[in-house]
């Protein structure tokens, strides 16, 4: 992380400062990465959930 922050001219520390724990920064990447998903599969035409309880 402290490579990518770098990068991007910031330091890992401001970017662990936004998270309660990394447990919620975990939660928080899932969640991002499911919303993404969600989104990709709408614009193919894929997310059809009829018949889904």
């Amino acid at each position: 992380m402290a490579a990518v922050m770098a990068k991007a001219g910031l330091t890992h520390g401001g970017f662990y400062a936004h998270f309660a724990s990394k447990d919620d920064l975990i939660a928080s990447a899932i969640g991002q990465m499911f919303d993404e998903l969600v989104e990709l599969l709408s614009r193919l035409g894929l997310n059809d959930r009829a018949g889904r309880a």
